[in-house]
Order: C-alpha cells, then sequence, then structure tokens
C-alpha cells in the first residue's frame, strides 16, 4: 500500500498545484470578450444592423478596454482603457485618472444560459437615483 501512495502522492501534488485558485469572477472575466446588450433591449427589439456592438474585454494583468458607442453616433465605437480589480465577491473597474474613488461602485456578477451569458449588477443604494444601470452580455470567446 506504501509503494502505491509514494507512486501516486508526486500526481495529487502537481495536480494541486496546478489547479485553478483564482476567484470566480477573475475565472469569469480573464482573457474574455462580452457584446453587451443595448440598455433598451426587450425580447421584440434587436440592434440595428447598422448600430456597432459595445463590448469589452479582460487581461489577466488587471487591464481591461470597453468600447463604447458615443452618443447619437451608432456606427462606431471608440476603445477606452481601464483597469478591473476583484473587491469581496464583486468586480470593480476605473476608466478614470489616477486612483479609483473610495466609494467605487463596484458590482455582483453572475452567468446564465449554461456560462454564455455574463451579468453585472450593482449594488442598489438609496441615494442612488441615475446611474444604476445594469449590464448584461454574450462571451464571444
Amino acid at each position: 500500500m506504501f509503494r502505491y501512495l509514494v507512486l501516486v502522492l508526486p500526481f495529487l501534488v502537481s495536480a494541486c498545484l496546478s489547479a485553478d485558485d483564482r476567484h470566480p469572477i477573475q475565472a469569469m472575466l480573464e482573457g474574455r470578450k462580452v457584446i453587451y446588450d443595448l440598455p433598451e433591449s426587450t425580447e421584440d427589439w434587436t440592434r440595428p444592423v447598422e448600430m456597432a456592438a459595445e463590448t469589452q474585454t479582460w487581461a489577466a494583468d488587471g487591464t481591461t478596454v470597453y468600447h463604447s458607442r458615443p452618443l447619437l453616433v451608432h456606427h462606431t465605437t471608440y476603445p477606452k482603457k481601464g483597469r478591473w480589480w476583484i473587491k469581496g465577491n464583486r468586480y470593480c473597474s476605473w476608466f478614470g485618472e489616477g486612483e479609483p474613488p473610495k466609494d467605487m461602485r463596484c458590482y455582483a456578477v453572475r452567468t446564465s444560459d449554461k456560462g454564455a451569458r455574463i451579468h453585472f449588477v450593482p449594488q442598489k443604494r438609496f441615494f442612488d437615483i441615475f446611474g444604476n444601470r445594469e449590464w448584461h452580455g454574450t462571451y464571444v470567446n
């Protein structure tokens, strides 16, 4: 019995060391690209063909690129570079200059449709009247 354990032990140790010890949110985002739904989307309304899709990618080094569509410009998007991190069990990102504010809004993240879709839901705060948008999208890769 001891001989078998000695033979199997190196494989068990290597399996434990190679296990994915990333945070679940990090594993959902790192190296991925998402196409976001339109905020006005409903089951009977889809993005017009000429309207460029807003997308976002997340890198393992904590950088992110969000391709946003300017207001009233439907045919193109422009990249905004930012940073992302995980605080507790929430996803946070910052696209501004300098350090992010201390009261940074972070999002709960979940998937649906067997992992094909992702949802970012902000924590509801009493004093938030505007800017309480949820983000929903579909993974491209």
